[in-house]
């Protein structure tokens, strides 16, 4: 099975675990931000725009609990996860911040096997493939 890590939990990665969950698609292995978890499970557990989620929500000294799920949570605000201990195949970085090549290389440096950026490049040389649901997805 893909080991998967969501680093950025602001909108987008709260939105990403909400539909992989919900279709279940993945539970990540571990979820990396820089703000603190009762803060991050109390926004994922209760959305402006999408509602309520339906399981249980639960804050703990390693991370969350969701609907039964544990989810190891890492504070990135002084370093990256070390991916490669965490034996990380893809690390989903909905940061925005990851927007040219030396952003994405730092998780494959960190030991992480791929690199799913969900912000767009700066440049095409800045990716290696620019994905677009219902145009290209099939070719990648």
């Amino acid at each position: 099975m893909v080991r998967i890590a969501i680093h950025g939990f602001g909108r987008i990665g709260r939105s990403l675990m909400k539909a992989a969950l919900k279709n279940n698609l993945f539970t990540p292995v571990s979820i990396s931000d820089i703000k603190d978890v009762p803060t991050l499970a109390a926004l994922f557990e209760v959305d402006s725009n999408y509602g309520r989620w339906h399981e249980e929500v639960k804050a703990t000294n390693k991370g969350f609990v969701v609907g039964g799920r544990e989810i190891a949570y890492y504070d990135s605000m002084k370093a990256l996860p070390d991916w490669k201990a965490l034996g990380i195949d893809l690390v989903i970085d909905c940061t925005g911040r990851a927007t040219t090549r030396p952003g994405a290389q730092a998780h494959l440096d960190g030991g992480a096997r791929r690199v799913l950026v969900s912000a767009p490049s700066k440049t095409l040389q800045d990716c290696d493939a620019v994905l677009l649901p219902g145009i290209n997805l099939d070719q990648f």
